[in-house]
């Protein structure tokens, strides 16, 4: 039951993945089609194996006359694979050589990945060197410092690359998307090419069989010499510089909005639970206290509401109550960024009676005391280097102070009776 829920949520979570990265690319963004192909080939095209074998020592070798007719996950100083391997290749080291065959995926995380071999499936690397010499018979996707794709070398599929400084010297069959500091093309891209780069270079022997679009921050970002061959259209898209917030009134208009809301919600509070609104720190020790507690709900509540989801939904499909068990953790995590959305305006309150000297649990000397401390406490929150710890640090301190006062005057406590 508990792998069945956990298949399910994982879907479903994957599903809104794929779902925002296609509302992102409607707007052209080059990384969401990244997100959205990569979430694609994961779902899709992954090779399961049939067997798993797990190898750990300093050197990990698949000779050169050896088939592992497994999945292979492994871990070491070096793994080398020059002979053949049926399954998948999983593998966690410091380098990491293929020579030999693999005839499912890869997937690396090392600090430099060579690849001169065959690999049947789809290539997922994490590296700090990445160079690829041999055939990769689907897709490539690699997040690397420094990247080289050997003029020998082939991608029958598509390649998503995230690259600081790259070469792409051999032949890609279908579309590149491309996310690089600096990298020059010499060799074939079969269609289109997708980047957003600082600088792309398409050298004299580059061929590219469709369209070329690049996002850049200047019209010198892409350069084609005059020898390279571009099928399509070539299209150089050029982001304006980003204008400072504190220029544009929409800020303060959206700021000023945002505290009336806030405003407005905390007198509602006010009405409903007053006793919320009495809290002092009277010592360091209540502000560290309030902090640790929320520290806890701002952590552990989501968490918590997961676990629960997975269990009651569990639950809820074999008792034909499925409906009112999902709800009940999609209303924790509501009432949860409630509790974060509104935190501020205990913070904000105690700020402002201490300017104003107010003191606690009158409603006459509530509202002037409220908005000059959310006025405050937003002017914090856009502080340059600090604003966003100051803004996590409110976050922690009002949330430890709403349950505090909740506990202390709306908790229900057992009473004493005389002997």
């Amino acid at each position: 039951m508990l792998v069945s829920s956990l298949t399910a949520v994982s879907v479903l979570v994957v599903g809104l993945l794929i779902v925002g990265a296609g509302v992102l690319l409607v707007r052209r963004r080059p990384a969401a089609l990244a997100v959205l192909v990569t979430l694609a080939v994961m779902l899709g095209l992954a090779q399961p194996g049939a067997a798993l074998e797990r190898r750990k020592a300093t050197n990990v070798i698949v000779g050169q006359n050896e088939t592992l007719d497994d999945t292979l996950v492994a871990f070491g100083e070096t793994v080398t694979v020059d002979g053949t391997v049926t399954g998948n290749l999983i593998a966690f080291a410091k380098r990491v050589v293929i020579n030999g065959t693999v005839k499912g995926d890869v997937l690396t995380f090392a600090e430099r990945v060579e690849m001169g071999g065959r690999v049947e499936g789809n290539v997922m690397t994490a590296s700090q060197f990445l160079t690829v010499r041999g055939q990769v018979m689907q897709s490539l996707h690699g997040f690397a410092n420094i990247m080289e794709v050997t003029p020998e070398s082939r991608v029958a599929g598509d390649s998503i690359l995230f690259v600081n400084v790259g070469q792409l010297n051999g032949a890609i069959g279908r579309d590149l998307v491309l996310m690089s500091s600096m990298t020059d093309v010499r060799g074939q891209v079969g269609r289109n090419v997708l980047a957003k780069v600082d600088r792309l270079t398409l050298l004299s022997s580059a061929r590219v069989g469709g369209d070329v679009k690049v996002y850049c921050e200047k019209k010198t970002g892409l350069h084609v010499d005059p020898g390279a061959t571009v099928s399509g259209k070539t299209e150089t898209i050029v982001r304006p510089p980003k204008e400072s917030e504190y220029a544009q009134p929409k800020f303060y208009a959206q700021n000023a909005l945002g505290i009336v809301i806030v405003f407005v919600v905390a007198w509602l509070l006010y009405w409903l639970f007053p006793a919320l609104f009495t809290a002092e720190l009277r010592s360091a020790g209540d502000a560290a206290k309030a902090v640790g507690i929320g520290f806890v709900a701002l952590v552990a509540t989501p968490v918590a509401a997961c676990v629960l989801g997975i269990v009651l939904l569990g639950i809820g499909a074999m008792a034909d109550v499925f409906l009112i068990a999902s709800l009940i953790p999609l209303i924790t995590i509501m009432l949860w960024l409630l509790a974060v959305y509104i935190s501020k305006v205990f913070v904000a309150l105690l700020l402002g009676r201490a300017l104003l000297r107010a003191p606690a649990g009158q409603a006459a000397r509530f509202a002037l005391p409220l908005l000059l401390g959310l006025v405050l406490v937003i002017i914090s929150f856009h502080l340059p280097y600090v604003g966003k710890l100051l803004h996590f640090l409110v976050w922690l301190l009002g949330l430890g102070i709403m349950l505090l006062q909740a506990y202390r005057h709306y908790w229900p406590r057992p009473t004493r009776t005389a002997a």
